[in-house]
């Protein structure tokens, strides 16, 4: 899938999100960033720097939303010019358990698709690789009664490539596991009910 595609997909994902969701009222956008670390596999060789993004969590029935986000992670290869960037859109379903007063635990688990844009400056190199995804998050919340909430979140995220004998040679290339540390903000409507 070439670059200009991938771009289109995330254009339009952000739109849906903005244009259909947020309309509801039912629900919330968030925002988070942290630091991402990689295990295992072809991309092991990378460091992790940054876990950003952000989706939109609409309330079903009781503590259960459903909802998409879409995040990227960026990574440096170790000792050289290459850099990666990961395009992370996924369908989340997340269940509050409250703890305390305002402290609430979540978990959440996802599905989506990932891209990758590797590039390496030094040999001219550029390159999408592809596959889908299977992950999970756990939110420390500390809600407020003003429009923003604030929590700690865990995520992990596993990915297999689509197979390309050019690029995944070994099936062990194909395996890429990501975790991120970080802070967010719920982003509640006006109206939003407690």
């Amino acid at each position: 899938m070439k670059l200009t595609n991938i771009r289109i997909l995330v254009i339009f994902f952000i739109f849906y999100c903005s244009t259909n969701l947020f309309g509801q009222q039912r629900g919330y956008f968030y925002a988070d960033a942290g630091m991402s670390q990689t295990y295992q596999g072809f991309f092991y060789l990378f460091d992790g720097i940054v876990d950003i993004g952000g989706g939109y969590d609409y309330h079903l029935l009781n503590n259960l939303y459903v909802g998409p986000s879409l995040h990227f992670d960026f990574l440096n290869r170790k000792n050289t010019s290459g850099r990666t960037l990961l395009y992370k859109p996924k369908l989340n379903i997340l269940y509050e358990i409250k703890v305390a007063k305002r402290f609430y635990i979540t978990p959440v688990a996802s599905i989506g698709y990932a891209f990758f844009n590797i590039s390496n400056k030094e040999f001219n190199y550029k390159e999408i690789q592809q596959g889908i995804m299977l992950g999970g998050d756990l939110r420390l919340t500390w809600k407020t009664q003003e429009q923003l909430d604030f929590y700690l979140f865990g995520r992990y995220d596993y990915i297999y490539l689509d197979k390309d004998d050019n690029f995944t040679l070994l099936e062990y290339y194909r395996n890429v596991n990501l975790t991120s540390f970080g802070i967010g903000i719920n982003i509640k409507p006006k109206n939003h009910e407690m």
